[in-house]
C-alpha cells in the first residue's frame, strides 16, 4: 500500500457534524470536503474540538466574546500545543502537513470570520450574532504555533455555494506547488 505522506489539519466538526450546535450542521456526518480530500489522496488529522470539550454537546451558539475567557483561552493554548506536538512527529515522519482547514464564522475554528454579539451592550444567552472580519480563539492559538513552521490556514465557509470545498482544493493546489515534497 502507498503512503501519500500528505496530511492536513482539519476542524472537528468536518468530520462529525455532530459535535455542532444543534442547529448549525448544514450536512449529516461529514462535511463534504471530506471525500474530496479522501479522493485526493490526502491523510487528515482530526483537531479537537476546545467548544465541545469544555461545553459538551447540548450547548447554544455563542459569539467569540463569550470564549473570550481565561479558561478557555488556556485550554486552547494547551491543545494547540497539542497539535504543534503532533505535525513535528509526522514531519520528523517524513510527513508534510502544510494545510490547516477551519470553519469561518465559527468562534473557535474561524479562521477569517468569525462571530460576535449584534447588540449594543455585553453579549448575553439568547442575543443575536454577525459575522465579522477575525479569527477564532482555537486558531488564533494554533497560528500562534503552526504558523511558523509554514502551516497555511484556510476555512470552509457554508455560505459558499459549494460549501467552501473549492476553496480547500485551491488552497491544496497551491500549497503542493510551494512546499517540499
Amino acid at each position: 500500500m502507498h503512503r501519500g505522506h500528505r496530511i492536513i489539519l482539519l476542524a472537528h466538526c468536518l468530520l462529525n457534524v455532530n459535535t455542532r450546535v444543534d442547529g448549525l450542521a448544514r450536512f449529516s456526518g461529514m462535511h463534504p470536503v471530506v471525500a474530496v480530500l479522501h479522493e485526493s489522496g490526502v491523510g487528515v488529522v482530526q483537531l479537537p474540538c476546545p467548544e465541545m470539550l469544555a461545553e459538551g454537546l447540548d450547548r447554544e451558539p455563542r459569539p467569540v466574546e463569550a470564549y473570550e475567557t481565561p479558561g478557555f483561552n488556556a485550554l486552547c493554548t494547551c491543545l494547540a500545543d497539542d497539535v504543534a506536538v503532533l505535525v513535528q512527529h509526522h514531519r520528523d515522519a517524513g510527513h508534510r502537513v502544510d494545510l490547516l482547514v477551519g470553519v469561518e464564522g465559527s468562534p473557535s475554528c474561524g479562521v477569517s470570520l468569525t462571530n460576535v454579539g449584534a447588540g449594543e451592550g455585553p453579549w448575553s444567552s439568547g442575543d443575536p450574532t454577525v459575522r465579522v472580519p477575525g479569527c477564532g480563539v482555537f486558531v488564533r492559538a494554533l497560528r500562534e504555533r503552526l504558523a511558523p513552521l509554514g502551516v497555511a490556514f484556510v476555512a470552509v465557509d457554508s455560505r459558499d455555494d459549494d460549501a467552501g470545498v473549492g476553496r480547500v482544493m485551491r488552497a491544496l493546489g497551491a500549497e503542493e506547488g510551494s512546499a517540499d515534497g
